[in-house]
């Protein structure tokens, strides 16, 4: 064992230092897939300490037989590692289910492209991301793989289990889901537009002293802010609400939905609730999300236990629902519910075998149309 190799064990168990913040997690998966996980509390010394010692041992060990899957947004992992393939998304969401297609099928291409390849998937803040990979690229491999392939699944599994147990954001385990359905056929792919004119919310949120809260809606069509709401004023004598959106919200591909609640004192905003869904996957007029399938939610006692957020869809704007809204809405211009969360991020994905596109309106089931079929072309 190298000086370093035995360095990076120390740091493995508990770092140099002490202290959970600058630990690093290093494991091999399986015999070629290496997780290399950072938490969200270490700071950029130690962390870029660390990537040094990460790429001396992969280049001992490995020579240049190893790529790195980049599943973080922070563009200084490329300066201390080579061939570094740059597929993160924000933080606490689900990937683009475009995106998931590509990461598994890309990670497949580097593995089975040569017997000694090894691909090492990289996150800093934690180990979801790495979780949404590893559970989605295990579906994948027990649909389309060899059987030889057997133990790695078993591995895989193992890691899973060890290492994160379930997905914390209910979000990301309905985007595996998604994926799992689509590559199996189970689900099937709709390409038909989906307008949304109604939200129901069952329970009120307690977000304010007196009970109640401020709630407005932000929606997000590929991390794009398509629409905010004015500002919905719930009481705690509400038991359920109805929110329409007369014109109907035109949606199609991955849509992340938000409600938020706008804080008096001091001027700020925090999250209710947040969901995401793909539109390709939507075959019912409704979508129903009970507390548990609401990320941020679903942690939150301040949600109601039995709360619930429903969904209703037409598929053309003039399909409008019979009901109204049940609550009054202020449109007065607010700074604070117009501000776009991701306006910053930015996370850019090379180009693989596709691109994600959303200027046809039924492109997105075109695009994942042919990411599953090349993710399927292993097996015939």
């Amino acid at each position: 064992m190298t000086q370093s190799a035995a360095r990076l064990n120390r740091v493995m168990v508990g770092g140099e230092g002490g202290g959970s913040s600058s630990k690093m997690d290093v494991v091999y998966v399986t015999e070629r897939i290496i997780s290399l996980a950072f938490p969200p509390t270490i700071d950029d010394a130690t962390y870029t300490l660390h990537l040094r010692e990460v790429a001396h041992m992969l280049s001992s060990k490995h020579g240049d037989n190893f790529k790195v899957f980049n599943l973080s947004g922070h563009g200084e992992v490329s300066h201390f590692l080579p061939r570094v393939l740059e597929l993160g998304w924000p933080d606490q969401l689900a990937p683009a289910l475009e995106r998931l297609c590509s990461i598994c099928k890309a990670l497949d291409s580097w593995i089975t492209q040569h017997p000694q390849h090894v691909a090492v998937l990289h996150a800093r803040g934690g180990y979801e991301k790495l979780g949404v990979v590893v559970k989605a690229y295990m579906h994948y491999s027990n649909i389309c793989a060899s059987t030889d392939q057997a133990l790695d699944r078993y591995a895989m599994k193992r890691f899973f289990d060890d290492k994160i147990g379930q997905l914390y954001h209910p979000s990301q385990k309905r985007y595996v889901d998604y994926f799992t359905g689509l590559l199996s056929g189970v689900i099937r792919i709709n390409s038909s537009p989906l307008y949304l004119h109604t939200l129901i919310l069952d329970g009120i949120p307690h977000f304010e002293p007196r009970g109640g809260c401020h709630l407005f809606i932000k929606i997000y069509q590929g991390m794009t802010p398509i629409y905010t709401s004015g500002i919905y004023n719930l009481t705690e004598s509400m038991r359920q609400v109805t929110l329409v959106f007369e014109m109907g919200v035109q949606l199609r591909g991955d849509i992340l939905l938000k409600a938020y609640h706008r804080k008096l004192m001091p001027a700020s905003r925090e999250v209710i609730f947040r969901m995401q869904f793909h539109t390709c996957t939507v075959s019912d007029k409704i979508l129903s999300f009970p507390r548990g399938e609401l990320d941020d939610a679903c942690h939150d006692m301040r949600f109601p236990l039995n709360g619930s957020v429903d969904l209703h869809f037409t598929h053309s704007p003039e399909e409008r629902p019979r009901s109204v809204s049940s609550v009054s809405c202020d449109k007065s211009p607010c700074a604070i519910a117009s501000w776009d969360s991701y306006e910053n991020i930015n996370f850019t994905m090379e180009t693989l075998d596709e691109q994600e596109s959303f200027t046809d309106l039924f492109a997105p089931s075109r695009i994942l149309q042919e990411s599953l079929e090349g993710i399927r072309s292993p097996t015939g």
